[in-house]
């Protein structure tokens, strides 16, 4: 009976500490690939900013459904995921939310 609770809190740990670390991970494994902008009015466009954060200054727009190349990420000035992004001529910083 002392096995069984045993391998079952054994078993328990090891699934909190993947799926803890497959969130903590997740995000990192969208940087060095693709997206494309996505927005809920389709005739909007998602920032580019000179850093990740809201108050950062916007430097250029990526229209919804337009594709960009995901350099990098980190946590913002906010506490929110960002990305850093290439579209086109333009290198910066968008919201997570926004590059699906």
């Amino acid at each position: 009976m002392f096995k069984i609770i045993k391998k079952t809190v054994a078993t328990s740990a090891l699934a909190a500490a993947v799926m803890t670390t497959g969130i903590a991970i997740a995000p990192q494994a969208m940087a060095n690939g693709y997206g494309y902008a996505c927005t809920v009015n389709p005739k909007s466009s998602v920032r580019i900013r000179v850093n990740a954060g809201q108050n950062y200054r916007v430097i250029a727009g990526i229209p919804n459904g337009r594709g960009v190349r995901i350099l990098n990420s980190k946590i913002g000035t906010d506490g929110g995921l960002w990305y850093f992004v290439q579209y086109g001529k333009y290198r910066g910083w968008s919201h997570s939310a926004y590059i699906c």
